[in-house]
């Protein structure tokens, strides 16, 4: 069986939320945090990232922020919103690496939750990579054959460049995706949210060092948002 981009796993995963697609940054939702770059070297060829190195490990510290509607709440503040916080550590490893006809692939498994509520976390997972660039992937374990790598759900291409694409997915659910990319050579981020009525979004930064930080959002109903930076 082969694997798909995690790209249509979060369509997937966000469009089931209320029975409707649900994503990103659109203005009744708040546009996503963007992650903070940090520090590294000359950045890799996509091949050549850490997610990719066997028993690779990096520390996050992770920030994690749920609101919700609740006037009876004595927490809730003077509109009735109920926020909560938390900050916790986890640490992610390269599990497991593997390759297919032209190109590698990396399994990263973490000690704790990167995800926010009705979302998917942007790092835990299996990554692939060939000589055009970047790719996140969901499913299981890739077996006989090579992962399908659409050019549209890349993360990053072997070459990266400042710049924002979006596309409609579903033009009478008004279904948007919007990504965008962003970078100074040494770090490089992807950043990539839907809007469909509630939105979700995802973000991660690569430098030489590994995964630098990362972000994972919904908005629908409640609001659920973990962003994540590599620990110095």
């Amino acid at each position: 069986m082969k694997l798909r981009s995690l790209a249509y796993a979060c369509t997937c995963l966000v469009a089931a939320c209320g029975g409707k697609a649900a994503g990103p940054a659109s203005p009744d939702t708040g546009a996503p945090v963007r992650p903070t770059p940090a520090g590294g070297d000359a950045f890799p060829a996509p091949r050549d990232l850490a997610v990719f190195t066997p028993g690779a490990t990096w520390t996050f510290e992770v920030h994690s922020t749920t609101s919700f509607m609740d006037e009876e709440d004595p927490a809730a503040d003077a509109s009735g919103v109920v926020t909560q916080e938390g900050d916790s550590r986890v640490t992610c490893h390269v599990a497991e690496v593997g390759t297919f006809d032209g190109g590698v692939l990396g399994h990263v498994a973490c000690d704790g939750d990167l995800a926010a509520t009705g979302m998917i976390d942007p790092l835990t997972g299996w990554w692939a990579a060939n000589d055009v660039g970047l790719w996140r992937l969901e499913g299981d374990p890739p077996g006989d054959g090579a992962p399908e790598l659409a050019p549209e759900e890349m993360i990053l291409p072997a070459r990266p460049v400042a710049g924002s694409t979006s596309r409609v997915l579903d033009e009478e659910m008004g279904f948007e995706e919007h990504v965008e990319i962003n970078g100074d050579g040494k770090v490089w981020c992807q950043e990539r949210s839907w809007s469909a009525g509630d939105g979700g979004w995802l973000s991660i930064c690569f430098d030489a060092v590994g995964p630098a930080s990362g972000v994972s959002g919904f908005s629908g109903g409640a609001e659920s948002e973990v962003e994540f930076k590599r620990v110095p």
